[in-house]
């Protein structure tokens, strides 16, 4: 499929997603963002060759809610477009149309994560009409999206499209205490990278407790299964990848495998399943003016068997982790974000995360020979932000931001160890 091909089809499903939403406008809420970015980034390709670039960004919000007293449901439409000016084969834009029923039933209970002021008591309140507040009501969840990606024909291996669902109930179980189940399951399919096409499913179980209805504490703990729905792959196409040494497999296709380096290299091929469990801890603590959240986390990745698509300077041509989520790897991390509203209405965020990666894949120099059983990155990350909404009328706004991202990612891959930083600029158009 060309690349103006893509681009007019992508025209097509934003016009359709206007018009279904427009027509939804005389029945309920429908507010919407249009926004506008400039910046420049160190590494937009996040690898060693840490090449510059200028970024332009364009994304549409649309979003139509209609509540009745403790239940909403709400139809949105996401969708952006990026636009590089050195690397202009990587331009690509992504979408999604997304679905959502909420419904709370019960008596108030104080949360504190939900409480936005100091007073020491609140009388209780029914839920107004299309608001469900995320409290110790019996709160129930259903959710369903549609989503995908689209890039110029050199990097159509990011082309994916999918489809997730869940489904979550959260009840309260002492006073100010409260019990969150989520199940969220998906399906992605690559296009042009069978190989990689997946379902998951993931299951959460939170416990939380308020304190003095100002700050919350908790313990979460998830697992989940990752099935790759191809049992073969074709060996003119991909090399094994192996602690030991480069094999080639029983998949279909013409070659035998010669070792040769044009070809990709993908660790754990014969394997349709990968697993993984994380569990943790979380605190939340909030004020008349701003909140701060933070998390710490361990994950674990038992048996290793997931599907990894390597990285490597004479045939790689991605860029990202986008194949690599965290059912790849495991380790320890942690983050905490800082929100706070400062004078004439400036909001201001600061976010720091840390993590040590143990992937389940070999390191690799940049002519592909493995250098160490395991990649094992350690990635720290600064992103600081402000931001100013100025209303233009009872409905209208325009939002402008400006942010910047330091990354630093230590890696044993050749490939994987760079730095990165960048800052942007955005205004957003809201009614």
């Amino acid at each position: 499929m060309s690349s103006n091909h893509r681009e007019a089809m992508g025209v097509k499903h934003i016009v359709v997603a206007l018009v279904i939403l427009a027509s939804a406008r005389a029945l309920g809420q429908l507010s919407g963002t249009v926004t506008a970015g400039l910046g420049y980034h160190q590494n937009p390709l996040y690898n060693y060759e840490m090449l510059s670039d200028q970024i332009h960004e364009g994304m549409i919000d649309l979003r139509y809610l209609s509540g009745s007293p403790g239940s909403q449901i709400g139809v949105g439409y996401v969708g952006g477009l990026m636009i590089f000016n050195r690397f202009e084969a990587r331009n690509y834009y992504e979408h999604a149309l997304s679905i959502r029923f909420d419904n709370a039933s019960g008596p108030a209970q104080s949360t504190p994560s939900t409480q936005n002021s100091g007073e020491e008591e609140q009388e209780e309140e029914e839920v107004p009409p299309g608001v469900i507040p995320d409290s110790s009501y019996s709160y129930h969840t259903l959710a369903m999206k549609g989503s995908g990606r689209y890039d110029k024909t050199a990097y159509e291996a990011y082309d994916n499209s999918g489809i997730e669902l869940l489904a979550a109930y959260r009840f309260p179980v002492w006073q100010d205490g409260f019990i969150r189940l989520v199940n969220q399951a998906g399906y992605r399919s690559y296009t042009n990278l069978s190989v990689l096409t997946n379902m998951t499913d993931l299951f959460t179980f939170q416990l939380g407790t308020g304190l003095r209805k100002q700050a919350e504490i908790g313990g979460r703990a998830s697992v989940g299964l990752k099935h790759f729905t191809t049992a073969t792959y074709d060996t003119s196409l991909y090399d094994i990848q192996s602690a030991q040494s480069k094999s080639h497999g029983k998949g279909k296709g013409v070659g035998q495998g010669s070792g040769n380096i044009k070809k990709s290299i993908i660790a754990n091929a014969g394997s349709t399943n990968s697993f993984y469990a994380t569990f943790g801890f979380y605190g939340i603590r909030t004020w008349a003016t701003g909140s701060l959240h933070a998390e710490l986390l361990y994950a674990i990745t038992p048996g290793s068997g997931g599907r990894y698509l390597a990285q490597y300077a004479q045939t790689s041509i991605l860029s990202s982790d986008i194949y690599n989520d965290f059912f790849s790897y495991a380790g320890p991390s942690f983050g905490i974000t800082v929100r706070q509203t400062l004078v004439y209405g400036i909001q201001w965020t600061a976010g720091v995360e840390w993590g040590r990666r143990q992937f389940v894949a070999a390191a690799l120099d940049l002519d592909a020979n493995v250098i160490a059983d395991q990649r094992v990155d350690i990635r720290s990350e600064l992103a600081l932000g402000i931001s100013r909404y100025f209303e233009m009328g009872e409905t209208v706004g325009l939002d402008l931001s400006l942010t910047g991202t330091l990354l630093r990612n230590q890696s044993n891959d050749d490939y994987n160890d760079y730095s990165a930083s960048g800052v942007s600029l955005s205004l957003g158009f809201g009614f």
